[in-house]
């Protein structure tokens, strides 16, 4: 096994970007480039250059039917994960190619280790009623502070309160239970029909929701001299996720997830 520099583990992303685009279009799955992927896209034409990971939007019922067809047609190396597919604790799809090893920077107490992934969301119906909007965000963070303090390693001995918290919910709380909640949340039925939408698995906390019009209608871009579909409303999505997204962020402000990428064998 052998350590790879960022440009390799980017060309990696790429070649799981391209399969996962190639499975979807054969089976006639929607999906848009996301977050800071789609940011790459418009800004940059490609990967953002510090960055490090790919991120994808699905519909729910696109995502539904993506999660079941691929567990269908298992494929040699590109694996799923999740915490209802292998116990992997998270409440949403990652695609990993097992012949690599990713070692993640956010010191997370993760036992099942994969390999460089592609995290694949769903976005959900959400409450069009902007208090409603934040109570169910205020609810998500809570269950993120629950699944958080389950997978995290224990602080410096001195740190007692976040000690407490952490032992607490692994005692309390089994991690598939906590992201079954996060999920069974993200989907409540009651929203279903609404004209907002949101990424409700996730942790991040964006101002507002989207409309569920932006989802709609898709075009292509192009994203490392390939072009990959994007939500036709991509300006109004970026706009509301980061403001005046053509402007570079301040350098301090310009890093990587701090991962160690290796290939096998």
């Amino acid at each position: 096994m052998y350590k790879i520099d960022l440009s390799r583990q980017k060309e990696i992303l790429l070649e799981i970007l391209c399969f996962f685009n190639e499975f979807c279009e054969k089976n006639g799955i929607k999906y848009s480039l996301a977050d800071g992927t789609l940011l790459g896209a418009v800004r940059h034409k490609g990967f953002i250059p510090w960055d490090d990971d790919v991120d994808v939007y699905l519909l729910r019922d696109e995502y539904e039917k993506f999660k079941k067809l691929y567990q269908s047609i298992p494929h040699p190396y590109y694996k799923i994960h999740s915490f209802d597919i292998d116990a992997y604790p998270i409440p949403y799809i990652k695609i990993s190619d097992c012949r690599t090893l990713l070692i993640e920077g956010s010191g997370l107490r993760i036992n099942k280790k994969i390999g460089i992934n592609i995290d694949v969301f769903p976005i959900d119906f959400v409450s069009e009623n902007a208090e409603q909007f934040i109570r169910d965000n205020d609810l998500k963070k809570k269950l993120h502070k629950m699944l958080y303090y389950n997978i995290v390693p224990y602080r410096p001995f001195w740190k007692i309160k976040s000690n407490f918290s952490i032992f607490k919910s692994r005692i309390l709380y089994d991690f598939r239970d906590i992201c079954k909640q996060i999920d069974d949340n993200a989907k409540n039925p009651k929203y279903i029909g609404s004209n907002k939408v949101y990424e409700s698995v996730l942790g991040l906390i964006v101002q507002n929701p989207y409309e569920y019009s932006w989802f709609t209608e898709y075009i292509k871009l192009p994203f490392e001299n390939h072009y990959f579909p994007v939500i036709s409303r991509y300006k109004d999505f970026l706009k509301n996720a980061y403001g005046d997204f053509m402007k570079l962020p301040p350098l301090e402000k310009r890093h990587t997830h701090n991962s160690k990428a290796y290939i096998k064998g």
